[in-house]
């Protein structure tokens, strides 16, 4: 899969107070973008955007040139996977059953879910490390073991292209690690994914191009080496920060805030 997003924009207001503007990128098959900025700069609204879930107001999201706007639901849901922020159930489900939900785009209208879509199912729970939670009632996790079983649901959509909002915001520290593990993994496979992120440094983790956005425009987008830099992340932020190189054997990037 190809998406190409051509100066899309998109404003809730005639005040152009929330949004974005001019974005522009591309993205291949088993690329990791990462789009980088503080709260409020349009970051989850871009992914509503390329979702369809939210139509732009001007330019073009085009995937394997086809216009989203322009696809029928049923068609998204199947090529498109979502995570979003963060998900309040409503039922009871276990949660082998929510993550079935996620075998709904390729059902008929009153077909039931078959032997293969549950082990779909389980094996998205498996992969995502969760499949001691299968019997579990969604509504007595943790919000961070929600965040994992919509993972896991998107996993079981089978989709061609996975956008992922803040994905390790709810999760703790070895989770956040593990997920990302498993981002890198999928990608590997030749899965395209975008992630919005507060954490510079998971950029340089599993990401092969990061965008930094700022009031609703991309300000820099290339590789982690070349984007996440002292000067930009300060431009974006408005706090002073390091970018060092960790050795004794890691042999990695972190970002270090040092004040204001």
């Amino acid at each position: 899969m190809k998406l190409k997003v051509n100066s899309a924009e998109f404003y809730y207001d005639t005040a152009r107070s929330s949004g974005f503007n001019n974005i522009s990128f591309s993205l291949e098959n088993g690329e990791v973008m990462s789009i980088l900025g503080p709260n409020g700069c349009g970051k989850t609204t871009l992914l509503k955007c390329l979702n369809s879930l939210i139509k732009i107001g001007k330019g073009s999201i085009l995937i394997d040139d086809q216009n989203v706007s322009g696809l029928p639901r049923d068609k998204i849901a199947r090529s498109i996977g979502y995570v979003p922020q963060m998900h309040q159930p409503a039922f009871p489900f276990s949660v082998l059953d929510a993550v079935l939900i996620g075998r709904a785009p390729h059902l008929g209208l009153l077909e039931s879910p078959k032997a293969e879509d549950v082990k779909i199912a389980e094996e998205s729970l498996e992969t995502i490390g969760i499949y001691h939670l299968r019997d579990k009632a969604y509504t007595q996790l943790s919000g961070g073991e929600r965040q994992l079983v919509i993972f896991a649901r998107v996993l079981a959509q089978q989709p061609a292209l996975l956008l992922l909002d803040e994905p390790t915001s709810h999760l703790d520290f070895g989770n956040q690690i593990r997920l990302l593990k498993i981002v890198g993994n999928l990608a590997a496979t030749g899965l395209p994914i975008i992630m919005t992120s507060h954490f510079p440094d998971h950029a340089f983790l599993v990401s092969s191009k990061v965008a930094l956005m700022k009031q609703g425009e991309f300000i820099d987008i290339g590789t982690p080496d070349g984007v996440i830099t002292d000067s930009n992340l300060e431009k974006v932020y408005n706090i002073k920060v390091k970018v060092i190189n960790v050795d004794s054997g890691v042999n990695r990037k972190v970002c270090v805030p040092v004040g204001d």
